[in-house]
């Protein structure tokens, strides 16, 4: 008995994504033996990329993976290696917001976490917070609205609370919205060494501080004249 290799090429019709936006799309690609091969492709029905995959002769994932916003900007990215998820990038107004990067693999638990995260903020990003007072002038009162934005390069930092809980090794950075580098964290089982930067008008660096494990211990200071002082905190 002969075995004969199936490869075609598929479009599936996939009925809507979960989050807020509903956004329905296809799913183009080619099956191999019955398994996803080569490169993938969401797109919506304006055309648009929604989301990119790539899988091996054999089906495994591979390369980098990207998840657009509708119009076709990246929310985030992850990248396989041959063991796993080595990378999770998280973008925000075709910028890159935060990234954790694995030496060998980063856990599923925490990807699938980081994930979660992620979702979370877009959904937010759809809402528009509110809260509201009253004003009683003596002869009417009325209701007084704020309302906020959430801000992804603040809500960013929340990541490291589950980085640390989960014991992740690697490193993670965190960008301002003018793409200077805002923190770098190394991470060891959990532990965290994290360097933070300040800069001047003209995003030059001219303060680190230096943190284990929220404990200020360093603090480098440059100079114009290109010297640094540094000062030791003893903790």
């Amino acid at each position: 008995m002969s075995t004969e290799n199936i490869y075609s090429q598929t479009y599936v019709t996939v009925r809507r994504d979960t989050s807020m936006n509903y956004v329905a799309y296809q799913s183009i690609g080619s099956y191999f033996n019955g398994v996803k091969v080569g490169k993938w492709t969401d797109v919506t029905r304006d055309s648009v990329v929604y989301a990119e995959s790539f899988y091996d002769s054999t089906g495994n994932p591979k390369g980098v993976w990207k998840i657009n916003y509708s119009n076709g900007l990246l929310r985030r990215e992850i990248e396989y290696n041959d063991h796993g998820i080595c990378r999770w990038s998280l973008f925000r107004y075709n910028r890159k917001v935060g990234e954790a990067i694995s030496d060998s693999v980063i856990p599923g638990d925490i990807c699938w976490k980081l994930n979660a995260f992620e979702t979370n903020l877009y959904d937010q990003e759809k809402t528009v917070r509110s809260s509201a007072s009253t004003v009683n002038t003596g002869s009417e009162s009325y209701h007084v609205f704020s309302y906020t934005r959430t801000d992804p390069f603040e809500e960013v930092l929340k990541i490291k609370d589950i980085l640390v809980s989960n014991k992740f090794t690697g490193i993670f950075y965190v960008w301002n919205s003018d793409k200077t580098m805002r923190r770098k964290c190394t991470y060891d089982k959990g532990s965290e060494y994290r360097i933070s930067y300040l800069y001047t008008k003209k995003k030059i660096v001219k303060k680190q501080d230096e943190y284990r494990d929220d404990k200020l211990v360093r603090t480098i200071t440059f100079g114009g004249d290109g010297k640094e002082k540094i000062k030791n905190y003893k903790n």
